[in-house]
């Protein structure tokens, strides 16, 4: 009975430490993704611009994306200048980093009518900064 019940506690306390080291390394990567972001998310806004949503995160293929969504008027080659003078500093060295702007598409702007973030009459357009191998 004693051996049954260590062996229990046994297990449960390797369950216990696979659960938490798989959360604290979600949440090193998430702070990891959130520290490359935080030059774009520091970038001033663009005249007649606002912020929606801003987050970071890590692709399964290994790069890691830091992104803006906004909201105004506004075309994809005035946003690429305005963030173009940003220092985006690879998230691990030796990657490549890129930034590029996108039009929100139908499924995005469904997303914010049934959020309640959708305002008729504008654009809203993603901004990107990945860096990958």
């Amino acid at each position: 009975m004693v051996k049954r019940y260590a062996a229990m506690v046994a297990v449960l306390f390797v369950v216990l430490a696979l659960v938490w080291g798989w959360m604290f390394w979600e949440k090193a990567q998430r702070d990891q993704a959130e520290a490359f972001a935080q030059p774009l998310w520091e970038h001033p806004l663009p005249a007649g611009m606002s912020l929606v949503v801003a987050d970071a995160d890590k692709s399964d293929d290994g790069s890691t994306i830091g992104a803006l969504l906004l909201r105004g008027t506004t075309d994809k080659e005035s946003l690429l200048d305005f963030y173009r003078d940003g220092d985006y500093a690879p998230a691990r060295e030796g990657e490549t980093v890129t930034l590029d702007v996108r039009e929100a598409d139908e499924g995005s702007l469904d997303a914010l009518r049934q959020a309640g973030l959708y305002e008729e009459g504008q654009d809203y357009w993603f901004v990107y900064v990945t860096s990958a191998p």
